[in-house]
């Protein structure tokens, strides 16, 4: 069989692509930003070139754990399955990033975005439910908490921890799902456009929610509130937080927009406005200041559903 060196290149980018987010996703650090590498690739190159990245990556990851759990001397029986289950979560973010700009001529940002992340979460569910689950993990979660407390010197415990972890995680995930696409879709979509050439996209004072998405919110805090007045815990506070948090990320996002809008028309200019996400992001982790930030932003958005700043320019 004749070698064809042009079919063999066109794996290129998509085999640099998942080895980077492979580095990335390993290094633990990064993680968070493991896929900025196949999406970059996606908008270079194409859907197709993402997919082939992504089939690359998977393969990669099931080795590398693979390599992880011989080492560690993990190796045993079940050891296809935990691979099998480890694999979900970043393939979830890889195929709600195709599946983003798959829908692109069908949906608004503001729906794709929960619709990716509602995507994501389902590939996902069955290593969620193991991680939620207090008679899977919980057992193992405690053990290990323990064990670190009893080293720090701390009392040892580790099962009201795991469970505050499992509540904690299973009240966030699809909220951190949503956050980690969005993460990856906006670093990834400006470095493969400034690489082919185009403008990194800097502003949002144009971003606008869809108004329905109201009702998520009410939603969302309505079942964060009947949880806490009849004492319940489980699927329906979990559904709550995760709705509530989503959409008002959602909001947030066209808060930091109408700020920017704002300050354009006043006169600032727009290089210096492109750094006021930069300065949110930051503020967010800062004690104190956060709060006014995650809790202002959101309700800014909020805001225009009633009050319309961008009336004028339109």
């Amino acid at each position: 069989m004749k070698w064809d060196r042009s079919a063999a290149a066109q794996w290129i980018p998509a085999l640099w692509a998942a080895a980077a987010s492979s580095l990335l996703f390993f290094s633990g650090v990064f993680a968070f930003v493991f896929a900025v590498p196949l999406q970059t690739l996606l908008v270079r190159s194409g859907r197709r070139e993402a997919i082939r990245g992504a089939a690359v990556f998977g393969a990669l990851l099931v080795l590398g754990r693979f390599g992880q759990a011989v080492a560690f001397g993990t190796a045993g029986p079940g050891l296809v399955r935990l691979l099998l289950l480890d694999a979900l979560l970043p393939a979830g973010v890889v195929i709600a990033l195709i599946a983003y700009d798959w829908v692109r001529p069908y949906l608004v940002w503001s729906l794709r975005l929960p619709a990716a992340a509602a995507l994501a979460l389902i590939i996902a569910l069955p290593v969620v439910v193991e991680i939620v689950s207090p008679d899977r993990l919980g057992a193992v979660l405690s053990a290990e908490m323990s064990g670190a407390l009893t080293t720090l010197g701390m009392p040892a415990d580790g099962q009201w921890l795991s469970d505050q972890l499992s509540l904690l995680i299973g009240r966030t995930v699809g909220f951190g799902l949503c956050l980690t696409v969005a993460i990856n879709w906006w670093f990834g979509t400006n470095l493969g456009r400034v690489r082919s050439g185009r403008p990194a996209i800097t502003s949002l004072h144009r971003v606008n929610v869809d108004p329905r998405l109201i009702w998520a919110v009410i939603g969302g805090f309505g079942l964060v509130v009947m949880s806490w007045l009849t004492g319940r815990d489980g699927l329906i506070p979990a559904l709550g937080w995760n709705v509530a948090l989503t959409s008002a990320f959602l909001f947030g996002v066209q808060g930091i927009g109408i700020v920017q809008h704002l300050l354009l028309r006043r006169g600032f200019p727009p290089a210096r406005i492109r750094w006021t996400l930069t300065i949110a992001a930051i503020l967010a982790f800062v004690p104190g200041i956060n709060m006014i930030v995650i809790g202002g932003l959101p309700l800014i958005g909020l805001s225009e559903l009633w009050v319309d700043y961008r009336r004028r320019d339109e």
